[in-house]
């Protein structure tokens, strides 16, 4: 069977079945590529050679033997994984390869199961990933325009998703624009100094909405609190300039002048002068005494006990500031932010999580080659979003189950999502099944937690290092550091504990997905 692919011209490009399989992946999907780890090693080996010899030399000593031995062993251990064959996968994690038919996935989650156990086993010929991806490159490349490098900054849309109609944001790229280092520079001034101004009403995680929440409505919450939201409508591009310069201190408002009156831009052959509005860094904080005030960017909350006809006033009052920045608000007992849906109910607060109506169960495959702790953390950190957001039990159980059956679809193991799930409640010393009763209690541990103290790294004794992942690497990280501890244990430089990170391979969007100015 073969698929057409629409492209900028008229051209079309025809699909095969394995390519059309492909394109259905999710955009972030890795396939195991050990031949780009090879053409890496040498680089990386080289990189590597270069932070040991600088550490020798803050030593005042000389390298000697003991590097060149180092690196060509590790040389020949990164040698011999690149060539050898994909190591087969555990039993435990063979059950990424099972096709989960719709029904035994439902029967499994309503058992509250553990491992997957009705499934059949694809048995279809191994996909030669590299191969597909350089045709399917070639035909999606050959139907496309090439357009040229330019300086100047373009206009482009973006449609918005999540909004009824899909209505389409402006966007001018200005990556290579003559005053893009003025406004970078500008942002390093400014932004400490926003951000400390505006630390107590700006929030950048949903688990920050939950405590000032629940803060606020154990003391304040009625009956008749109204909950409302206040969206900034095309805040960025509506920006008046001249109260922008106002804003800030004389010392840098030329610069800012500067930076803000020369952006131009080109839309279909011709050229223009951005007149009104401004960077992105630059916001206004609209100020609220009385009730609970939360802003993300361009998107506030408030709880306040005020009759509505007198927050619509308010609110109107607001919208007259400017011609241009309109507040776009709903004001109700019910009320959704950000990823966070909020309810009122009779004196009550009630939370949970709230998915857009374009939220998509999906997630990077489970037999995309990323690096095990990244699955790890996908359930484990999603378990921890459904308790805090979850107000109540009945609540936490359908986000839980919701999440379980999106990842099992993304082939995660039942398994191995059952062990991140219990892994949660041993992270917080919970050691109590969680119910009805007690999830109240154990949902506020978890919820008020005490963060754990950010590690501080002492850069003079660390040394990152970073290699191309891919499937046999799993044992690399032990036999490197049985190697480092070979040749350096007993070196001037003995001190240096050296940190191994992993440098992901290009994934399918990287590789298919081609940038405006990319010839």
């Amino acid at each position: 069977m073969q698929y057409e692919v629409s492209t900028e011209t008229t051209t079309k490009a025809k699909l095969t079945e394995d390519e059309y399989q492909l394109l259905k992946l999710d955009p972030r999907f890795i396939y195991n590529d050990p031949k780009v780890a090879s053409r890496q090693r040498t680089t990386e080996l080289a990189v590597l050679k270069r932070k040991i010899a600088n550490r020798f030399f803050e030593k005042k000593v000389n390298l000697g033997k003991a590097v060149e031995q180092f690196i060509a062993e590790l040389d020949s251990l990164l040698k011999n994984l690149h060539d050898a064959p994909a190591r087969k996968a555990t039993r435990q994690h063979e059950q990424q390869r099972e096709i989960i038919s719709y029904d035994n996935l439902l029967q499994t989650i309503h058992l509250n199961q553990c491992q997957i156990t009705k499934c059949s086993i694809s048995t279809g010929k191994k996909k030669n990933y590299p191969r597909l991806v350089k045709w399917l490159k070639q035909k999606l490349r050959s139907a496309s325009i090439i357009f040229h490098l330019v300086k100047l900054a373009h206009l482009y849309y973006l449609p918005n998703a999540h909004k009824p109609g899909t209505p389409l944001r402006p966007i001018v790229s200005e990556l290579k624009h003559p005053t893009i280092k003025i406004s970078k520079f500008l942002d390093g001034l400014l932004r400490p100094l926003f951000d400390g101004m505006a630390s107590n009403t700006t929030v950048t995680p949903g688990f920050e909405v939950i405590k000032l929440l629940q803060e606020w409505s154990k003391r304040n919450i009625r009956q008749e609190t109204l909950l409302g939201t206040m969206d900034v409508m095309n805040l960025y591009t509506m920006i008046p300039q001249t109260e922008g310069f106002l804003s800030i201190k004389k010392s840098i408002i030329r610069l800012c002048r500067f930076g803000i009156q020369n952006n131009y831009f080109s839309c279909n052959g011709k050229y223009y002068h951005q007149v009104r509005g401004g960077a992105m860094n630059i916001v206004t904080q609209i100020s609220n005494s009385n009730g609970l005030y939360i802003r993300y960017i361009d998107d506030i909350i408030i709880t306040i006990n005020w009759p509505t006809q007198h927050l619509s006033k308010q609110i109107d009052q607001w919208n007259k500031f400017d011609a241009n920045i309109k507040l776009k608000t709903q004001i109700g007992y019910t009320t959704n932010f950000l990823d966070l849906k909020i309810e009122n109910k009779n004196g009550v607060l009630f939370t949970e999580v709230y998915h857009k109506p374009s939220y998509e169960s999906y997630y990077f495959p489970f037999n995309s080659i990323h690096p095990i702790h990244m699955k790890k953390h996908i359930p484990f950190e999603m378990l921890i979003r459904a308790i805090k957001y979850c107000s109540t039990f009945e609540a936490y159980l359908y986000e839980r189950e919701k999440l379980r059956m999106a990842l099992l679809l993304n082939k995660y193991p039942g398994e191995f999502l059952e062990k991140q799930f219990n892994h949660v409640f041993q992270k917080y010393d919970i050691n109590q099944s969680i119910s009805n009763k007690n999830y109240s209690a154990l949902r506020e541990k978890i919820v008020y937690a005490d963060k754990k103290a950010k590690i501080t790294i002492d850069y003079n004794k660390t040394m990152f290092v970073h290699f191309t992942y891919y499937l046999n690497m799993k044992a690399f990280p032990v036999k490197f550091h049985t190697l480092w501890n070979k040749y350096f244990i007993e070196s001037p430089i003995n001190e240096i504990k050296p940190v191994l990170g992993t440098r992901n391979v290009k994934n399918l969007q990287q590789q298919l997905i081609r940038n405006k100015n990319e010839n």
